[in-house]
């Protein structure tokens, strides 16, 4: 059996962001001793420690076989026989503006794949690579194409 590469995001933004929130609001409470900071603090601090957790559970596992990508509370796995499309689609919504995901699709019409705005442009080549070699040049994206060569003009991040 060959080797499995184990890709888990790099960038944990959402969590950075709520950290200097944290202390924003502990400096707020610290100046006025006003209780509601300290509670805010509190939640805000709980919030944070799951927010972690669910993004450490994100992973994508990659072998001769097959992708496997795992989330908090899924896992897809994909055959790379049975892959008939691979993508990268922007998905507008009002809390995540300029997200991009890497869409896979198998034959039997299954679907699902994961947010690359919490991986590293180096993992995102990587995992292009390994598509690249492994399916079919007419089910992958230009995008995904162009990501293996190095080419990110779409990368927000």
């Amino acid at each position: 059996m060959a080797a499995v590469e184990y890709i888990k995001p790099a960038k944990k933004l959402p969590v950075i962001f709520l950290v200097f929130v944290d202390i924003i609001v502990l400096i707020a409470y610290y100046f006025t001793h006003d209780w509601p900071f300290l509670y805010l603090a509190f939640l805000l601090i709980a919030a944070t420690a799951i927010l972690y957790s669910i993004i450490s559970k994100w992973n994508i596992e990659i072998d001769d076989e097959q992708i496997i990508i795992k989330g908090p509370v899924y896992q897809r796995i994909y055959l790379w026989k049975d892959i008939s499309a691979t993508f990268i689609t922007s998905k507008l919504t009002p809390f995540q503006i300029g997200s991009f995901y890497w869409y896979f699709e198998s034959t039997s019409e299954k679907r699902s794949g994961f947010e690359v705005n919490y991986f590293t442009q180096n993992q995102l080549r990587k995992i292009a690579e390994i598509v690249i070699q492994k399916c079919s040049p007419s089910i992958v994206d230009i995008k995904i194409s162009n990501m293996a060569k190095g080419n990110f003009p779409w990368f927000v991040i």
